[in-house]
């Protein structure tokens, strides 16, 4: 049901729009409890060589496929020594989980459960493979090292560990050892038995009596140095001489000081998970920002304290968190999310971009359900055009569906009330509506139009296609002249003509005659089905989106082509775009595609999930001069190199779970 005008405009003027625009997080996915996870409380993560994720929460240990978890539980599974899983570790064709009362491994094929005896049932705190392929295995009780059959022990005693409470283990490529305690770093020199010790935190908080080592890492530059996190900030130590420098709140702005987590970005920067958030830490500059929590973001990451950050095979980030696990996809950085919305009596309100102009001066204009949005790239700079702006800033109605600049550098902007046009170099803005002097017969404006010809055209719901004529330099004398029954945003410009969609049928309007042709070629092939929208690009073949597919018109030769793109499941494009090499780019809800007509290669991107846009508007598209492409919807609107490459990825498949009469079958087992 529509809402009738006079409501619309006394909601137009009760909200004093105050426009935001930027990403300010990536977008986080999220499992938990409510997805098939036994618990919240996750404690480690790992991934088998047959890309299973394997998760250790504080209910038991599980796997997970990509779409369902098989829970291993101590009630179930008694070998498991217990359902607290401390930490993980994948070793060939084993999962080794490391409880708070003792260790034992899983067959990740056969699912069999050994429990492996380190003695009384110790809690096990850290689990790592060395590259000589020995098992190290860190608990509260010292640190042991299993190569074959054969354990041997390190302690404060027999090996000089600065204390036997075993947080972290990593060995640099020189075969040095290095082992995280309760209170201090420490390292084992090949060929030694005999540790050293290195106090990172110095003078640094004497009042904490501990300084936890969290988590160990190589450095990406150096082999001379590896990066540590403690409960007193992130320290680099120098692997020869054992200098090391610590970053903390004092000098560097950490929102939490307490690094249990380290991961290397590709950009160079190191990610840190804390108990407060996290940090995403620059080493070159020393500086820092921060993500946090936001309950109010469903694509927030799902708590501040993150105990692990690990990168899986297929380039998906896991965060492990104090409330389950939070997922971003690395390759989903191939786009930039702009979010467009308004400040009104201390909400954020959603808004709609129904249309997007790149003007020749590279600057934006966003058409939306609140008015004209013009930015700057360069300055940032934000300008409002809408019903409460200045006289040479407002508009007829704050309901904007069209945008087009045209010859003169003026920006003409189409409304549910009007025609407005934007002189920017005067500073002035004109009004156009519908009377009998001027030939336009609708104040609905859908689209504008230019033809190859420099003429410009306008359609208007309930009105048609007018052709604009009059001298263009002076507004007042321009006048409409009715082309046809065409009033919608499916049209557009090329080889002569304007192309209109009509009831699902394409014709042919020429420029001068305004005569107007049924293209049959085309109609036959797209036999009535719904065309959402349409574009002529630059080789010279007009597109049309419809369902599950493009066809494509080639006015030379009167060909129709349909060409079926296969995405796996049922979807329309809402808006059609060209890049500089010929592809066709399109947008549809949960995915960018990328089609190359000459061998008809389709590459779809997929958009995360918990994006704030999950409908794009149709015909909402524009491009720059660098060829970056623009597509808009719900809540803002989207930003896209078209040099961006999908993610190499190429998952296994496996037979992950059989049922005959509903009943689960497990291997090895007579039914």
């Amino acid at each position: 049901m529509q809402t009738p005008i006079n409501k619309i405009i006394c909601l137009i003027l009760l909200i004093l729009p105050c426009y935001s625009q930027g990403q300010e997080s990536p977008f986080f996915s999220s499992l938990s409890i409510r997805d098939g996870l036994p618990s919240n409380i996750i404690n480690s993560i790992a991934q088998d060589k047959d890309d299973f994720i394997w998760i250790g929460t504080a209910n038991g240990v599980c796997r997970y496929d990509g779409s369902n978890f098989k829970v291993f539980k101590k009630e179930e599974y008694p070998s498991l020594t217990a359902n607290e899983i401390s930490t993980l570790l994948v070793v060939g064709e084993h999962l080794w989980v490391g409880t708070w009362k003792g260790l034992c491994k899983i067959n990740t094929r056969t699912f069999e459960i050994t429990p492996i005896d380190i003695g009384n049932s110790k809690a096990v705190r850290a689990l790592y493979q060395d590259r000589h392929q020995r098992v190290w295995i860190g608990t509260a009780d010292g640190l042991f090292s299993y190569s074959g059959e054969t354990l041997q022990s390190f302690n404060e005693s027999t090996s000089n560990l600065s204390h036997n409470m075993i947080r972290s283990i990593f060995m640099d490529r020189f075969d040095n050892l290095w082992v995280g305690t309760y209170d201090k770093l420490n390292k084992l020199a090949p060929g030694s038995d005999r540790f050293v010790h290195l106090d990172l935190k110095g003078d640094y908080s004497p009042s904490l009596q501990n300084n936890l080592i969290m988590d160990i890492k190589p450095s990406g530059e150096s082999d001379s140095l590896i990066w540590v996190g403690t409960e007193t900030g992130l320290a680099y130590v120098h692997i020869y001489t054992g200098e090391h420098k610590l970053f903390n709140n004092d000098n560097t702005g950490f929102s939490n000081e307490v690094i249990k987590a380290i991961y290397f970005h590709e950009d160079g920067k190191l990610w840190l998970g804390t108990d407060f958030g996290i940090n995403i830490f620059d080493p070159e500059t020393n500086s820092c920002e921060v993500l946090y929590h936001n309950p109010k973001l469903s694509f927030s990451v799902g708590n501040n304290v993150i105990w692990q950050i690990f990168e899986d095979s297929g380039g998906v980030i896991w965060f492990v968190t104090s409330n389950g696990l939070s997922l971003i996809n690395k390759f989903s950085d191939f786009y930039t999310y702009h979010e467009v919305s308004h400040q009104w009596n201390g909400q954020t309100i959603g808004n709609q971009v129904k249309a997007i102009l790149v003007s020749r001066n590279g600057h934006q204009w966003l058409a939306t359900l609140n008015g004209v949005i013009h930015i700057d790239p360069e300055s940032g700079k934000k300008e409002i055009f809408d019903i409460n702006a200045g006289p040479n800033r407002r508009i007829l109605l704050n309901n904007v569906y069209a945008l087009e600049e045209d010859d003169l550098g003026r920006i003409w902007i189409g409304t549910a009330g009007g025609i407005n046009v934007w002189d920017g170099k005067i500073n002035k803005m004109y009004a156009i509506t519908a009377n009998e002097q001027n030939g336009l017969v609708s104040n609905y404006i859908a689209n504008f139009t230019k033809g190859t010809d420099s003429s410009f055209w306008v359609s208007a719901w309930e009105g048609g296609l007018f052709k604009v004529a009059g001298n263009f330099g002076d507004i007042g004398s321009l006048y409409f002249e009715k082309v046809g029954d065409f009033g919608s945003e499916k049209n557009t410009s090329g080889a002569n003509a304007i192309w209109a969609i009509n009831y699902d049928e394409l014709y042919r309007i020429d420029l001068q005659t305004y005569r107007s042709t049924s293209i049959s070629s085309f109609n036959r092939v797209s036999n009535r089905r719904s065309l959402n929208t349409i574009f002529y690009s630059k080789k010279g073949s007009l597109w049309a989106s419809t369902t599950n597919g493009l066809i494509e018109y080639r006015p030379q030769s009167d060909e129709a082509i349909f060409h079926p793109l296969e995405t796996g499941s049922e979807f329309v494009l809402a808006s059609i775009a060209e890049d500089s090499q010929g592809n066709i780019w399109g947008a549809s809800s949960g995915f960018i595609l990328k089609y190359q007509p000459s061998d008809k290669n389709l590459v779809i991107f997929p958009l995360d999930k918990e994006i704030p846009i999950k409908n794009f508007s149709d015909g909402c598209w524009s491009t720059d001069g660098e060829g970056t492409l623009y597509f808009g919807g719900d809540n803002g609107f989207l930003e896209i190199s078209p040099k961006s490459k999908p993610n190499p990825f190429i998952p296994k498949i496996f037979i992950s779970n059989l049922k005959i009469n509903n009943r689960e079958i497990h291997s090895g087992k007579s039914q």
